[in-house]
């Protein structure tokens, strides 16, 4: 039953680390013939995760530091607050991480549209064409 519930907790939290922004350190493509390489998409990675979890910034994620999110996680599922998430806490919690998750989309999609849209503005009183992905 522990396994269970620390499985759902965790899953969870992944749903909230992958709603949250882009870290702003993540290196920007650069010109075609030189894309951003793993290496870098994963040292930027790891250095938005120990900015996130190291709260007293020694430079190490302790385990106290990572289960904080964990613990975080499960206390907002828990509900009634009797150190137990029952199903329907669960789908409470899944169907709010969802429902958060959708208005970040949206949102981000907005932001994108806006962008594209300014772009073509812009492009159509200069007469050049938007630049091409």
């Amino acid at each position: 039953m522990k396994k269970i519930v620390l499985s759902v907790v965790m899953s969870l939290l992944a749903a909230s680390v992958y709603a949250e922004p882009a870290p702003a350190t993540v290196p920007q493509p650069r010109a075609a013939t030189k894309p951003v390489t793993d290496a870098e998409r994963a040292s930027a990675e790891a250095q938005h995760q120990l900015d996130r979890l190291d709260t007293d910034k020694d430079g190490k994620i302790s385990k106290a530091e990572a289960l904080a999110p964990v613990e975080a996680a499960f206390k907002k599922a828990d509900a009634n607050g009797d150190g137990a998430i029952t199903k329907a806490e669960l789908e409470a919690a899944v169907t709010k991480a969802i429902g958060e998750r959708n208005k970040l989309m949206a949102d981000q999609q907005a932001r994108i549209q806006a962008i594209l849209k300014d772009a073509a503005k812009n492009a159509a009183k200069t007469g050049d064409s938007p630049a091409k992905p």
